[in-house]
């Protein structure tokens, strides 16, 4: 019994470790650094919480199933992503998510699905209150993090322009947006709860929490707004007026009322004018903001692509995280004549669109059952739910996520979230459901043997997402030899064998066997992903390197080159590369038919039209 409420204590130290550290996680020495390890992290305390829980249930001798309306749900969604994978055009980034992305691969999908199915069967309704203040503590430092941001604390140490929009530990404005969203709603509403517990009781613990809260709430939402994220501030006004309207009705003592009305109003209105004295251009250019500006009409034409691409196969897709191979066919032209001409597309920045063109219809409509359930469920159980006012500030901020995923899509953080808020809401409503007890019997010896068996499958899959970890940081190096020792840890990886073939090309003037080497690894990377553009791009160069040992290597990248050809037939680049390398083979008038393609998909690209005046 003792060794059960250990285990359990165990468990809720887990979750709460999980909401407050995946937030704030950057590693500067991997080449990825907000979701990788953010990834990383959710994979290792996946793998011990799986651990702990089975554990739980050995030493139990028993299996117990507690009912949950949304069980059904979640095993739809592994149904469909597991199919989805088995049926995708490239199975292993299916399973493993596509890289610099990593989150959305079916690995990913049983992670959360397991935190939360075990959320479902460990915790009560105080438990997820804590949990859920571990993650507005973490939200309040990621907020503060991006307050500072903004005012040029690291203004020296980042590529990007993070005084002009922040990101925080997020890594993108838009992502910082869409976690700050999910989470001001649950503590706007705390801090309303506490203001109004200090005016009744006037105590210093209720004072104390009154301003922590209060704290919380603005800096979230001044974060929100250096975000400068429309997305963002969309969802923001929508979900601030539902909270307003659902404060006016439901929140009591009335007299009470007018105060918090006229407190909510006056955030709203305070945040807006925030807006304006720190971006007083957005008044002029409200269309710009959400229409006119450059970004959004790129998204459109993605969208417009992704639209005919999920034509060509409405009903399951083409597999989880394959967008980046499949979109290149539907690559609409008009893409050339924007600033991004050039950028290769891995996410439409549309969620439901990006689901549409993964798992299809299907998809869809099983994503569909999981968000909206939750909805559904608490209309349905409105007068039996207690916490109504915690689980509406998380039905809010739910809200204004799924809104924000209409213009961008999930990582990491919001992905785990978005599986586990329903979860919080169910426990949070006390409602309860029936619980069925499987007994078994097992030996002492029988016992030993089979926890013998699930700490080393425990120890093999947490062995695993450290060799992923440290290949990653291995790879970063660049040189040769910890490139190398990346795909020796993760073979798997073929942007790790891809750029060891371009590293052993690069050297091969210093060992005659490093020709062969990097032949080799240029033909498991072929064999390993035929699709990837970025692949077949090194490789192009990885045979060029090859050219200055034997020039027949040039058949080779020519050979690459034409595959890029047909795999982004809207590309210009890849057509005025294809001509560059036809030309030095001295097949000038291929070469010429290929720069002048390149002319007719981009008129304005000048390096085509000056190759063509050469002829």
């Amino acid at each position: 019994m003792k060794s059960k409420i250990h285990l359990h204590s165990l468990l809720f130290t887990l979750y709460s470790l999980l909401f407050f550290i995946t937030p704030l996680l950057v590693t500067p020495f991997t080449d990825e650094l907000f979701e990788f390890p953010k990834m990383i992290f959710v994979y290792l305390v996946t793998s011990f919480v799986l651990f702990l829980f089975t554990l739980k249930m050995i030493l139990g001798k028993k299996i117990t199933i507690k009912k949950n309306p949304f069980i059904i749900p979640l095993v739809l969604v592994l149904i469909i992503s597991t199919i989805s994978t088995i049926f995708s055009k490239h199975p292993p980034t299916s399973f493993f998510g596509y890289y610099t992305r990593f989150n959305g691969g079916l690995l990913s999908i049983f992670c959360y699905a397991i935190l939360t199915f075990i959320c479902m069967q460990e915790f009560k309704s105080e438990e997820i209150k804590k949990i859920l203040s571990t993650l507005l503590g973490s939200a309040t430092i990621v907020a503060t993090y991006g307050i500072l941001q903004r005012f040029g604390i690291d203004r020296n140490y980042w590529v990007e322009h993070s005084w002009k929009r922040v990101f925080s530990t997020l890594g993108q404005p838009n992502w910082l947006a869409s976690f700050l969203i999910l989470t001001i709603p649950y503590t706007f509403i705390e801090t309303i709860t506490n203001i109004l517990l200090f005016l009744k009781r006037k105590t210093p613990k209720e004072l104390i929490l009154s301003i922590l809260f209060t704290f919380s709430t603005i800096v979230q939402i001044l974060a929100l707004i250096f975000t400068k994220s429309a997305s963002g501030y969309l969802a923001f006004f929508i979900i601030m007026i539902v909270s307003l309207v659902y404060i006016f009705i439901f929140f009591k003592p009335k007299r009470y009322k007018k105060i918090i009305t006229i407190t909510s109003f006056v955030t709203i209105i305070s945040s807006f004018f925030i807006i304006l004295s720190f971006y007083p251009s957005i008044p002029k250019n409200l269309l710009d903001l959400f229409w006119y500006k450059e970004t959004n009409q790129i998204r459109l034409i993605v969208w417009k692509g992704t639209a005919k691409l999920i034509s060509s196969k409405p009903i399951l897709g083409y597999g989880l995280e394959t967008f980046p191979y499949t979109f290149l066919s539907f690559r609409p032209t008009e893409f050339n004549r924007t600033s991004e001409w050039n950028f290769l597309m891995n996410k439409p920045h549309n969620e439901y669109l990006e689901i549409l063109s993964e798992t299809g219809i299907v998809g869809l409509i099983i994503y569909a059952i999981w968000t909206l359930g939750i909805f559904s469920w608490v209309y349905k159980n409105r007068n039996k739910i207690k916490n109504k006012k915690i689980i509406f500030a998380l039905l809010s901020g739910y809200l204004g996520l799924l809104a924000s995923l209409f213009f961008g899509f999930h990582v990491v953080l919001t992905n785990l979230l978005f599986f586990l808020v329903p979860i919080f809401i169910v426990h949070l409503s006390e409602i309860k459901y029936s619980t069925h007890v499987f007994s078994f019997k097992l030996s002492l010896k029988k016992q030993s043997i089979t926890i013998a068996l699930l700490t080393t499958c425990y120890l093999l899959l947490a062995t695993g997402v450290v060799k992923m970890f440290v290949a990653n940081v291995f790879y970063t190096h660049g040189t040769l030899s910890s490139v190398d020792q990346a795909v020796t840890l993760v073979p798997y990886e073929n942007t790790y064998r891809r750029n060891l073939a371009y590293n052993y090309a690069i050297s091969a003037t210093k060992n005659n066997n490093y020709e062969k080497v990097a032949v080799h690894h240029i033909n498991e990377a072929l064999l390993k992903n035929p699709y990837d553009f970025l692949t077949l791009e090194t490789l192009t160069k990885t045979y060029l390197e090859l050219t200055s040992r034997d020039m027949k290597y040039l058949d080779d990248a020519a050979s690459l080159s034409y595959r890029q050809t047909t795999l982004s037939p809207t590309d210009p680049e890849v057509f005025y590369t294809y001509g560059l390398l036809l030309m030095t083979k001295g097949n000038n008038e291929e070469a010429q038919k290929s720069f002048q393609k390149a002319l007719e998909l981009k008129p304005d690209y000048e390096k085509a039209r000056e190759m063509l005046s050469s002829f």
